[in-house]
C-alpha cells in the first residue's frame, strides 16, 4: 500500500487516508448499486451509512456497509483492504489508480490480506470476520412473499395454485399486513383468522415452513430524525457506552446474532434470519436481501453484480426479491427472474403491496411452465449447493462466485458480471434482456458440458459466442473434471420428507475427476462443530470411482444412499464391479456415451465402483 499519493489526515470528526493501487481491477465496496462488476476508477465517490432506502442506480448509500474491496492483478494474485469502522464514511476511486477512505470518526483500524488468487483470498477474509452459517436445508428451497396478502384466504390461494402447478415451495413469508396494526409479534384475528390452524396443516401436510418480517413501520421518507435515532443518543450495555452517532450502521448487525439465538431456542432446531442492514461478520448469523428492488430488466441484470458482491463481503446466502418488489411485473420479465433466481442461494418471490400477484402460477401457462423447470433445476442441485455452504462455513469459500475466481489470468471474466458460477463446477448464463431467446456468453479455456443430466452433450467450443434456443431455459454448463451430486425433484408430502438418495453426474477431464457431497441431520444447530454430519469425497480416474467418508471419521451415519452414478465418455463397458460384486444393474449409452449405474446402496457401503470392457481394458473418450 503506498500511501505518497494523498497521506493521511486525522482530525476531529475527519479522517482520511488514500493509496495507489496495483491494478484497476478493484470489486467489493457496499452496498450500493453498481452497473459493473468492475469499479469504474473515474473518481466515483461511494457514501456508505445504512439506510432504508430502495436500490436505483448511482452513488446513494443503501442498507449494508462494506468497507472491504478486493484487488487483481494480471499474474492472479490478488490483495484485499477492510477499514473496519463503523462511522459514516465514503470511499473515492482515482484513476491513478488509487483509493482514498474518508470517514467522519472512529479509528482507521485496516486489515491488509494477501493470496496468489481471489478465492484463496476469501478464506483469509473469513478468518478475520468470522465464516458464515450454513442454511437449513429447507432455506435452499423455493419461497414466497409478498406484502399485502391482506388476508389468510390470499395467502392460501397462492400457496394452493403453486402447488397445483407442480411446483415445490418450501417456505411462506408474512408481511406486516399480518400484523394487528402493523405491530410485531401480533396477527390480525379477522382478516387472518385460521392462521395458526393453517401454518401447522402445511407443516404437516406438505412440510412447509413460515416466516415473519420484523420491521419497525416507517413511511422510509420521514427526516433523518425520525428515520434514525439522534446522532448524540447512547446506546450502551452492562459495561460500554456508545453514541449513535458512532454506531449507527452497526444496529442491524446487533440484532443478527440475538435472533437467531431466539429462534434456535424457540423451535430447537437451525433457523433462518434474513437482514438487509449488514456489516462485516454479519454472514456468521444471517443473510441478505437486496432490498425493495423494482420490476425491471435493470434491476434483473444488477442482482447478479449485488450477489456477486456479497459473496465476496462474506455474506453467501443472498438474493434479490424475484421477479422486483415495486412496480408490476411483466410475464417475460417474471419468468426470466424465476430462471435467475433459482440460482440465488436466497431463492425468494417477493411483492409489494398493491401490486398484481406474481406467484409463479398467477401470469399464466408460460411463466407457469418455465418456473417449474427452473425450481425442478433448483431442487435437483440443492446437494451441490448444501456442499457449497458447507465449504464456505469451514474454509470461507464464496457459494456463487465472479468466473475471474476461477480463471484469474482470464481478462475476459475480469469484468463479467452477467454470468456467475455455483462452486467451481457449474456456470450459469441468465438471459437479462427483453425480448431475447439467446444468450451472448463467454466460456473460458476448458472442457464444458451442456447440463441436462443424462441428455447432457459436450460444448465444442470457447470463448464469447452467442448461445439460442433459451426460450424455456437458461443455458447452464458443468466444468470437466466435476463430480455433481444431484437429488430426485418431488414435491414434499410431511415434514420429515428428507434427501436420502442421491444421483452423480461424472465429468471426466483428461480421465479425472473429483466432487464432495456433504450431509447432515438437517436440524443440527451446529452440524459441523458438534461433528453430526458426514463428507465424501468421490475421486475418479481411468474406468475406476472411489468414495471416500473423510470427515468426520466417526460420528453418526445419517442414511444417505447412492441411487446411479452417471458417468460421461465412457466408450465402452461390459464388466461393472460394486467393490467386489459384479453386478449387471448397468447400460450405456452408445449414442451419448453416458454410462449409467443402478447402484441403491448406503453411501458409507459403496467405497468403489469399476468398469471395462470385458477385457481388463478401460476405454473412455479423450
Amino acid at each position: 500500500w503506498d500511501t505518497s499519493i494523498g497521506g493521511l489526515v486525522l482530525s476531529d470528526q475527519f479522517l482520511q487516508i488514500s493509496s495507489y493501487l496495483p491494478s484497476t481491477n478493484i470489486y467489493g465496496l457496499g452496498e450500493h448499486t453498481h452497473e459493473t462488476l468492475r469499479h469504474d476508477l473515474d473518481y466515483k465517490t461511494w457514501p456508505m451509512f445504512a439506510r432504508d432506502r430502495f436500490p436505483e442506480g448511482g452513488p446513494i448509500n443503501l442498507y449494508g456497509v462494506h468497507p472491504y474491496y478486493t484487488c487483481l492483478e494480471k499474474s492472479s494474485k490478488s490483495h484485499g483492504v477492510l477499514l473496519l469502522n463503523s462511522n459514516a464514511m465514503d470511499v473515492t476511486l482515482l484513476p491513478a489508480p488509487g483509493i482514498t477512505f474518508r470517514t467522519t470518526g472512529g479509528i482507521i483500524d485496516l486489515f491488509f490480506l494477501m493470496e496468489n488468487n481471489p478465492e484463496n483470498l476469501m478464506e483469509l477474509y473469513g478468518m478475520v470476520v468470522g465464516r458464515p452459517i450454513i442454511p437449513p436445508y429447507w432455506g435452499l428451497g423455493f419461497q414466497l412473499s409478498r406484502y399485502g396478502y391482506n388476508s389468510l384466504e390470499n395467502v392460501k390461494n397462492a400457496v394452493e395454485r403453486t402447488r397445483a402447478a407442480g411446483i415445490a415451495q418450501d417456505v411462506q413469508f408474512l408481511d406486516i399486513d399480518h400484523m394487528e396494526g402493523n405491530r410485531d409479534f401480533t396477527y390480525d384475528k379477522t382478516k387472518f383468522s385460521g392462521l395458526i390452524e393453517y401454518i401447522n396443516k402445511t407443516r404437516d401436510t406438505y412440510g412447509m415452513k413460515w416466516i415473519i418480517i420484523l420491521v419497525m413501520k416507517s413511511s422510509g421518507s420521514e427526516r433523518l430524525s425520525k428515520m434514525t435515532l439522534c446522532m448524540e443518543s447512547i446506546h450502551s450495555n452492562r459495561t460500554y457506552s456508545f453514541r449513535h452517532y458512532d454506531v449507527h450502521s452497526l444496529y442491524g448487525w446487533s440484532q443478527s446474532q440475538p435472533t437467531l439465538q431466539g429462534a434456535q431456542i424457540a423451535t430447537k432446531a437451525r433457523s433462518l434470519v434474513i437482514s438487509r442492514s449488514t456489516y462485516p461478520s454479519s454472514g456468521r448469523y444471517t443473510g441478505h436481501w437486496l432490498g425493495d428492488n423494482k420490476s425491471t430488466w435493470e434491476d434483473l441484470r444488477r442482482s447478479v453484480i449485488g450477489m456477486l458482491e456479497f459473496n465476496i463481503f462474506g455474506i453467501p446466502y443472498i438474493g434479490a426479491d424475484v421477479c422486483g418488489f415495486i412496480k408490476d411485473t411483466t410475464p417475460e420479465l417474471c419468468k426470466r427472474w424465476m430462471q435467475l433466481g433459482a440460482f440465488y442461494p436466497f431463492f425468494r418471490n417477493h411483492n409489494g403491496f398493491g401490486q398484481k400477484e406474481q406467484d409463479p402460477a398467477a401470469l399464466g401457462d408460460e411463466v407457469k411452465e418455465a418456473s417449474k423447470r427452473a425450481v425442478e433445476r433448483r431442487y435437483t442441485l440443492n446437494p451441490y449447493l448444501y456442499t457449497l455452504f458447507y465449504r464456505a462455513h469451514v474454509w470461507g469459500n464464496t457459494v456463487v462466485r465472479p468466473l475471474f475466481h476461477e480463471f484469474p489470468k482470464d481478462e475476459n471474466t475480469w469484468n463479467n458480471g452477467e454470468q456467475f458460477m455455483w462452486g467451481k463446477c457449474l456456470l450459469i448464463s441468465p438471459v437479462l434482456k427483453e425480448g431475447e431467446n439467446s444468450v451472448r456468453m463467454y466460456l473460458p479455456a476448458t472442457e464444458w458440458w451442456h447440463f441436462e443430466y443424462t441428455k447432457s452433450t459436450q460444448e465444442s467450443r470457447t470463448g464469447e459466442y452467442i448461445v439460442k434456443g433459451a426460450a424455456d431455459n437458461i443455458p447452464l454448463h458443468v466444468r470437466g473434471g466435476c463430480i455433481i451430486p444431484t437429488e430426485d425433484y418431488k414435491l414434499k408430502t410431511s415434514n420429515v420428507d428428507l434427501p436420502k438418495n442421491f444421483t452423480f453426474y461424472v465429468f471426466p477431464l483428461k480421465n479425472e475427476a473429483s466432487g464432495d457431497i456433504y450431509i447432515d441431520g438437517l436440524n443440527s444447530i451446529y452440524p459441523v462443530e458438534r461433528n453430526e454430519y458426514e463428507l465424501y469425497n468421490f475421486g475418479y480416474k481411468n474406468c475406476s470411482l472411489e468414495i471416500k467418508k473423510t470427515d468426520p471419521i466417526k460420528g453418526d451415519s445419517f442414511d444417505g444412499s447412492v441411487a446411479k452414478i452417471h458417468v460421461f465418455k465412457v466408450k465402452e463397458a461390459k464388466n461393472v464391479l460394486i467393490g467386489s460384486e459384479s453386478v449387471s444393474t448397468f447400460s450405456l449409452d452408445r449414442a451419448t456415451n453416458v454410462l449409467t449405474i443402478n447402484v441403491n446402496k448406503k453411501l458409507a457401503d459403496v467405497q468403489k465402483i469399476t468398469w471395462d470392457d470385458g477385457n481388463k481394458n478401460c476405454q473412455m473418450l479423450p
